[in-house]
């Protein structure tokens, strides 16, 4: 495959050159869809190295890169689970975040 459009980036792959783009609304922030479009992604590239010179990774959105993850859906997968779920799971990054 030398093209993909999935639902949170697309990339082409055109004479040696793997253009990837973030595209997710508001501001490409990171949750579980795009990290399984990027793991599809990496797969892929993988392929195309020997015939890749160069990767280019950009955003589509006009106000920035990326926001990093996403911390709503993180928090929404967290308050669905009981407290001892919650840890098991999350540890120290869910109780370093509800300190504040």
């Amino acid at each position: 495959m030398k093209t993909f459009t999935g639902k949170t980036l697309r990339w082409e792959w055109r004479g040696g050159v793997i253009e990837l783009t973030l595209d997710r609304e508001p501001a490409n922030e990171i949750g579980t869809a795009m990290l399984v479009e990027l793991e599809q992604f990496i797969v892929v590239a993988e392929k195309l190295a020997p015939e890749t010179a160069v990767c280019i990774i950009h955003s589509a959105r006009k106000h920035g890169f990326s926001a990093g993850a996403d911390l709503r859906e993180l928090y929404h997968g967290a308050a669905a689970l009981s407290e001892k779920e919650r840890l098991a799971v999350y540890g120290d990054f869910w109780n370093a975040s509800t300190k504040f």
